[in-house]
């Protein structure tokens, strides 16, 4: 089941879920700790309504993209300010239904596709990955299928990409906003290593950005499932707590993307001039 589920506390879980992560370029280090952060304050914090969590995070993220980048946004992806309009409309573009919420990932993903050529055409670089057929899909060939791994989420947010998400729970699915990953980086290599053995396994966390409850912060531990999906315990204090895996991953950030953006400043400041472009998958 994609969309509905269980109306839990009176907030409804449903089927495509969002992620949206604020920038912090360089991976910080507490002990052997390695963190790579956006910031939650940067983020719209609008709530979610029924089973609209899935524009709600989006439109969290694109508060965020319009706070970071104003001379590219403005307001163009929430016309007015007003978040909760922009809420609504983005739930039609996304052939929302009002007690099943947003049915399909190709509806979320061309949805706000669509909502973002619209308002700001041109502007952005798209990314993802799904655990899903992508065939046919409108600007699909960004996209990678399969469960997103915990690689592609730590590039997207070192890259200053706005990221949502969405897990999967009994019921249906929710959708979520990206702020932080971070590990513990035992033998120095600046990757995390899910090992078999417990003893040599390092740590993981995720921080998230809950429609249900957007006023806090939520970090728990992060697990890998022997599928290679990525799992950690929901529990958001409104919903009854449950592990739940990530099954989708969509990003977008403005052309060029921040990451580009920072070389070139840097670039320019001492006076280079060089071909180096890096090159991403665009639409």
């Amino acid at each position: 089941m994609l969309a509905g589920g269980a109306d839990m506390a009176g907030k409804k879980v449903c089927g495509v879920g969002c992620l949206g992560v604020a920038l912090v370029w360089a991976a910080s280090v507490q002990a052997a700790w390695l963190e790579v952060k956006l910031a939650y304050d940067d983020f719209g914090h609008l709530e979610n309504e029924g089973p609209k969590c899935v524009p709600t995070a989006t439109v969290n993220s694109f508060f965020y993209l319009q706070k970071k980048y104003p001379t590219i946004y403005d307001q163009k992806l929430i016309p007015g300010g007003d978040m909760v309009k922009a809420r609504n409309a983005l739930f039609g573009y996304m052939n929302g239904d009002d007690v099943l919420g947003v049915r399909t990932f190709k509806d979320w993903w061309e949805g706000k596709v669509k909502w973002m050529e619209e308002k700001a055409p041109g502007l952005t670089i798209y990314d993802g990955m799904v655990n899903d057929d992508i065939t046919g899909w409108t600007r699909g060939s960004v996209l990678e299928k399969g469960f997103p791994t915990f690689d592609f989420l730590w590039k997207e947010l070192s890259d200053g990409e706005d990221v949502e998400f969405r897990i999967v729970l009994t019921g249906g699915g929710h959708a979520l906003t990206l702020t932080s990953l971070k590990f513990d980086d035992l033998d120095g290599d600046k990757k995390w290593d899910w090992d078999p053995d417990p003893k040599k396994r390092e740590s993981a966390k995720i921080d998230y950005l809950d429609p249900n409850k957007p006023t806090q912060l939520f970090e728990t531990d992060l697990w890998k499932n022997a599928d290679g999906s990525l799992g950690f315990l929901w529990d958001n204090t409104v919903n009854p707590a449950v592990n739940v895996y990530v099954n989708l991953a969509y990003s977008e950030s403005p052309i060029p993307e921040p990451a580009s953006l920072i070389v070139w400043s840097l670039l320019g400041a001492i006076g280079v001039t060089a071909g180096y472009w890096r090159r991403r998958r665009a639409a």
